[in-house]
């Protein structure tokens, strides 16, 4: 059992159980997440705790990500488009949200938004 009981049940595996877990709207979720300490993904109406949430992520990923957000903040200096971590999530077409390892964030998100507005590049 990974250490926290969430509302809608309790998690297993990086899942949350069911049968008390009932599949959350995009809105339930975004709603839910912001009560939350770890940030969650949304796949299939479910929330998934993401593998390197809870193991971390290795020195060679993380210094694969710093220099991916530092080589585009470079090239994006100027430009209407900045880097972000995967404390940002992406909505995904199929529905649901991910947690990128870097986006290309394009569009003019609120101070206080925690979805990309219009992501235009994703990096895993």
């Amino acid at each position: 059992m990974i250490g926290c009981e969430c509302e809608r049940g309790q998690l297993e595996n990086g899942l949350l159980s069911e049968p008390e877990t009932k599949r959350m709207t995009k809105p339930e979720f975004l709603e839910w997440q912001q009560r939350q300490d770890k940030l969650y993904e949304l796949v299939d109406g479910v929330p998934f705790l993401p593998m390197k949430m809870m193991t971390g992520a290795s020195s060679n990923h993380d210094r694969t990500v710093v220099n991916a957000i530092a080589h585009l903040r470079n090239a994006l200096r100027g430009k209407p488009c900045r880097p972000t971590t995967d404390d940002i999530a992406v909505e995904i077409p199929a529905g649901g949200y991910r947690r990128p390892d870097v986006t290309v964030e394009c569009g003019k998100p609120g101070p206080r938004d925690t979805t990309a507005a219009e992501p235009r590049v994703v990096i895993e």
